[in-house]
């Protein structure tokens, strides 16, 4: 099954300013998506960062990312939908004409992620002939209902069918299969307590 591997990396966050492009660790935030992209990818799969922020681009540019897109102002706002992003990448990738089928999101905000993981989230997918796999950090009293229990989206790997992106007019969770994944790898970096909690897992 042919993957498109999206990497979503807009320029603005209102509590750490410039985060996906910040040195963690001496390299950019984002790159470590990118190169988690390069490593579990197949040939025939495509590889995209699509951003707004021109320091980003060059980032791509300089790790030989397939498909890069400078993202419209419109779709890089606080309030701009992953869903819409996702549209746009799409309709940019000509996912007919390369025969792609299958999607997978990875937030350039989670540094930390596991081959091993996303094999077995591919398989669940897969073999369950379901519409997206996503992963969690675990259970709690808020977040996104999953039976009688309620799961907290960890933001590291998110796998959806392209068929039923297009099919619906959001990020549909509803019926998708959950996969929990440690502390160490659902780590996603919002704050600046967020990224000292992070090198400390270095």
């Amino acid at each position: 099954m042919r993957t498109l591997f999206v990497v979503p990396a807009r320029s603005g966050s209102k509590r750490l300013p410039g985060k996906n492009k910040r040195m963690f660790n001496r390299v950019p935030l984002v790159s470590y998506s990118i190169d988690f992209a390069q490593q579990v990818s197949n040939p025939g799969d495509i590889i995209c960062v699509t951003s707004d922020d021109s320091d980003i681009l060059e980032i791509a540019e300089s790790l030989n990312v397939d498909v890069i897109v400078d993202r419209p102002k419109n779709l890089a706002e606080d309030d701009s939908k992953t869903y819409d992003v996702l549209r746009h990448v799409l309709e940019y990738v000509d996912y007919k004409g390369r025969k792609l089928e299958c999607l997978v999101l990875l937030q350039p905000t989670t540094p930390f992620r596991r081959i091993e993981d996303f094999k077995e989230m591919m398989n669940i997918f897969l073999i369950n002939k379901t519409h997206s796999v996503i992963s969690v950090s675990g259970m709690k009293k808020e977040g996104h209902s999953c039976g009688e229990k309620s799961i907290d989206l960890n933001g590291s790997i998110y796998i959806y069918s392209i068929k039923r992106i297009l099919r619906n007019a959001s990020l549909n969770l509803d019926g998708s299969i959950y996969y929990e994944m440690t502390e160490k790898y659902s780590i996603d970096i919002d704050t600046m307590t967020d990224w000292k909690h992070a090198e400390e897992m270095i």
